[in-house]
């Protein structure tokens, strides 16, 4: 058993004052995203961030990396420079992320996140950031969101998939859709978050009953009502609203709804029959 002497100098050793109004620990500053590849793979594609410690804060050991609302690693503080850390991406297809680096002192008291970081175009961002308000998941601390940003990427895609679908098709995507179009797709990218949402909950269903009483959880027929009384006011509305906007910008076409009550068969110099 050590002496108290040793017991003391042990517990004194991880001890650090601060004013009574610091908040501790704080945040990471100025959080950079650079692409990058691996010096024995040029095949292999990185992303390399780096941040500035935050200052006056001798007992933070360590930073927390965050992509897409994710814990991906814990790293140690450097010994000397700034933090550094390569994120391995996968290439192919145009990749998404959101980063954000929090601080991690002696007790494993985590900061708050530090200002996010993303590759999204300027658009995109707009489309995401009016979603996640339209579905009321904006708390301050983003690790407490109920969608991640790629959550809701996935979800906007899945709308414009629908909108460019409905006739007449068209081929828009999220930097050439149209201003008539901005606000179906946000309502049909909500739809789709709430049914990716109701099959979470449909998992998570819950039944116990004890002693006569019994206890039901299951939420998502809460959904499943919000997506049914909006989703046929929506198609119906979204339907004219394309017919609307085709005629508004195609020249020389148009919608027929029913055929017409006759036919021109053949045409000649001499004559044209009508049947």
């Amino acid at each position: 058993m050590p002496s108290l002497s040793l017991l003391t100098d042990a517990v004194f050793d991880n001890i650090v004052l601060y004013a009574f109004n610091v908040a501790h620990p704080i945040p990471p500053t100025n959080l950079i995203a650079t692409y990058t590849t691996d010096a024995s793979n040029r095949n292999t594609r990185l992303i390399k961030l780096e941040w500035t410690a935050p200052a006056l804060m001798p007992d933070v050991v360590s930073y927390n990396v965050y992509r897409n609302g994710e814990k991906v690693a814990n790293v140690p503080i450097p010994t000397s420079g700034t933090p550094v850390y390569f994120d391995a991406v996968s290439g192919g297809e145009v990749d998404y992320f959101t980063y954000y680096v929090t601080a991690v002192d002696v007790t494993g008291t985590e900061s708050l996140v530090s200002t996010s970081i993303t590759n999204f175009s300027q658009k995109l961002e707009r489309y995401i950031y009016t979603l996640r308000e339209d579905l009321k998941d904006n708390p301050p601390d983003p690790r407490v969101q109920r969608w991640s940003d790629c959550q809701l990427l996935l979800s906007l895609k899945r709308a414009i998939s629908r909108v460019n679908a409905i006739p007449m098709t068209t081929t828009f995507n999220f930097d050439t859709l149209p201003e008539d179009l901005y606000n179906y797709v946000l309502v049909a990218a909500r739809l789709a978050a709430l049914r990716s949402q109701a099959s979470v909950e449909a998992a998570k269903e819950f039944s116990m009953g004890v002693g006569g009483v019994s206890i039901n959880i299951n939420r998502s027929g809460i959904y499943n009502t919000l997506i049914s009384s909006e989703e046929s006011a929506w198609q119906k509305e979204m339907e004219n609203i394309k017919r609307y906007f085709t005629m508004r910008t195609v020249f020389g076409e148009g919608l027929v709804s029913s055929p017409l009550p006759f036919r021109i068969r053949t045409y000649s110099g001499r004559q044209y029959r009508i049947r």
